[in-house]
């Protein structure tokens, strides 16, 4: 497989890193221009970095769950294709051992 056929575009790479960076920065100056105690705005801020670092953790989750069941029915495809191969092989020489027995037997 082509890994560069679900590549994604320049463009939309650019918006994605882009937002993430805005609404992070975003966040940031709107804690730290809120009027509360220093301690409530660390609290804030603790939280928002847990919560980006779990939408990563997420993220990658997500993403290795769905490349494991790829994988898996890629090879659940293959072996499909070796056990067929197996037996259209195992029934031509089966065939050919009977057309060798007719030969025996003078019948061909």
């Amino acid at each position: 497989m082509d890994p560069k056929i679900n590549e994604d575009s320049a463009a939309w790479m650019f918006f994605v890193h882009a937002s993430f960076a805005i609404s992070a920065l975003a966040m940031i100056i709107g804690i730290w221009w809120l009027p509360a105690l220093l301690w409530i705005k660390g609290f804030l801020t603790m939280g928002f970095f847990g919560t980006i670092q779990s939408a990563f953790t997420l993220s990658k989750a997500l993403r290795d769950q769905h490349e494991s069941r790829k994988t898996r029915r890629r090879v659940l495809v293959e072996d499909l294709l070796a056990y067929k191969a197996h037996e259209e092989a195992e029934r031509h020489r089966g065939l050919d051992e009977l057309v060798a027995e007719g030969q025996k037997l003078g019948m061909y």
